[in-house]
């Protein structure tokens, strides 16, 4: 490994010995294995070792080739077909090492890929090969621009298992949505991903997802937060404010409202959308603050002042947010906001601050 890995003049007598130790390990390994184990044992059993090589195998020799390379070599396309051919518990090790790197085999060979490692990801004939394989992709694999088209079906596939099958990696599947909605030059709404999600997806399944969405949001620059509204956000809050796919849960739309402190010139319209939240009571300091560490008071001070009047007029007593709430007003006054406005907003202040006392 030091020495840079296996010589490529050593690799055909290595794929050799590979070979055989793979038919010691479909003959040898014993199938008392319980499936909730396999995630845990596919990337470091002998199986799951052999996938590797094979796809180390490839990475070496398109490296050699100065990373151009298309297409798979007949001696590498056998290795990997004889591991997805069985159906031993090995097999399924190996197939779930496999289905981590898809973006990768996709890379070199999208026909092959799409014929012969995406059916690891289907449902039929075998859950638990699918489970697995799922688990291992979830875990270490990754989707990209590349071969997303072709693997989007699969999520879409894997939706309704998500509360049985995928539970414990349901978080990582919300994730990879999310990284998807946000990275992909797609539209979610349009491409029917997005909504077929919404359609099965409970409270905790969307509290994650616009959880990840909010973490993406915080990351990125003002520019292209707003690119991301203009392309599909506004419609994806048009959608949810619709009630399509369900009603809005309080938690999902108190996770929105902070996304208006990343969405610089689209900030005005997405207030527009929060007036139409009813009844959200919004408790956290941190939200104002950051309305404040943005410049949005003074960028958008009357936006500013109407979304303030909105979240304070359901306010519960005594309410925390009260101090970084008070110091917008002299930001709005010099603004030029109208003085009935600030008015109106220092009394519900000073209610709720008397309260609290």
């Amino acid at each position: 490994r030091e020495a840079g890995g296996i010589p490529l003049s050593c690799l055909e007598p290595a794929e050799q010995a590979a070979r055989g130790l793979w038919s010691a390990l479909l003959r040898d390994l014993p199938p008392a294995v319980r499936p909730d184990d396999w995630q845990q044992k596919a990337a470091r059993h002998p199986a799951g070792k052999l996938a590797s090589f094979w796809l180390h195998d490839l990475a070496r020799l398109r490296q050699a080739a100065g990373g151009t390379g298309k297409g798979l070599p007949l001696a590498q396309r056998a290795g990997l077909e004889e591991i997805l051919s069985a159906s031993a518990l090995a097999a399924r090790l190996g197939q779930a090492v496999l289905a981590s790197r898809v973006h990768f085999l996709y890379s070199l060979d999208p026909a092959w890929t799409v014929a012969h490692v995406l059916p690891l990801f289907a449902w039929a004939p075998s859950p638990d090969r699918a489970r697995l394989c799922w688990q291992e992709f979830l875990a270490r694999g990754r989707w990209s621009e590349e071969s997303l088209p072709a693997l989007l079906p699969c999520y879409v596939a894997a939706f309704p298992r998500l509360h049985q099958d995928l539970s414990e990696v349901k978080e990582r599947f919300c994730r990879h949505l999310a990284d998807i909605a946000v990275y992909h030059l797609g539209h979610p709404l349009r491409d029917g991903w997005l909504p077929a999600f919404l359609r099965v997806a409970t409270g905790d399944l969307t509290r994650i997802f616009t959880s990840y969405l909010t973490r993406h949001l915080h990351s990125l620059k003002e520019e292209a937060a707003g690119r991301l509204w203009e392309t599909w956000l506004e419609d994806y809050w048009e959608f949810r404010l619709g009630g399509h796919a369900g009603p809005l849960e309080e938690e999902e739309r108190l996770r929105m409202i902070f996304w208006l402190v990343h969405l610089g010139p689209a900030f005005p319209r997405a207030v527009e959308k929060i007036l139409r939240f009813p009844g959200l009571t919004l408790q956290h300091p941190a939200f104002f603050r950051k309305l404040a560490d943005a410049g949005y008071a003074r960028r958008f001070p009357r936006e500013t002042a109407r979304l303030l009047r909105h979240l304070l007029a359901p306010a519960l007593r005594p309410y925390p947010a009260v101090a970084p709430v008070a110091a917008l007003l002299p930001i709005l006054r010099e603004a030029a906001v109208p003085a009935e406005e600030l008015a109106e907003l220092a009394r519900v202040l000073s209610a709720l601050d008397s309260c609290g006392a």
